[in-house]
């Protein structure tokens, strides 16, 4: 930029191209200024949409996951019972409420015992074991 005394001795032509100049220089930083700005908050509403999009796929698959290991506790759950009222006739109300609260690792580890069973009291045995 040009000093004060500097421009004085320019023509008036010369000031008129020397203002033009700098307003064409202003209204294109302004300009560049305003294009980053636009892209700067359209790029964050990409990414905020992107984020959320991913998010809803991450918790979908965890949904479907959890569902999945839902159905195979409940399915083995089912099957024990059914194989340990088999094996001992029936099976008091009291201790299938306590086979509903074993957790899948429990339901794996009586899986193996169940050739152990011979009656209600193994099961108890086992059971009251668990809960030590």
């Amino acid at each position: 930029m040009f000093n004060i005394a500097e421009f004085a001795r320019l023509s008036a032509d010369e000031q008129r191209a020397y203002h033009n100049s700098l307003k064409y220089y202003r209204d294109l930083n302004n300009a560049v200024n305003t294009s980053r700005e636009e892209g700067w908050e359209e790029g964050r509403e990409l990414g905020i949409e992107e984020g959320r999009e991913l998010g809803i796929e991450e918790g979908r698959e965890l949904g479907i996951e959890e569902g999945r290991e839902l159905g195979i506790e409940e399915g083995m759950r089912s099957l024990l019972i059914r194989q340990i009222s088999r094996k001992i006739s029936s099976i008091p109300t009291a201790i299938t409420d306590r086979l509903s609260q074993l957790s899948l690792e429990q339901l794996d580890t009586l899986a193996e015992y169940i050739f152990n069973i011979k009656n209600v009291e193994d099961l108890i045995h086992w059971l009251d074991e668990r809960e030590k």
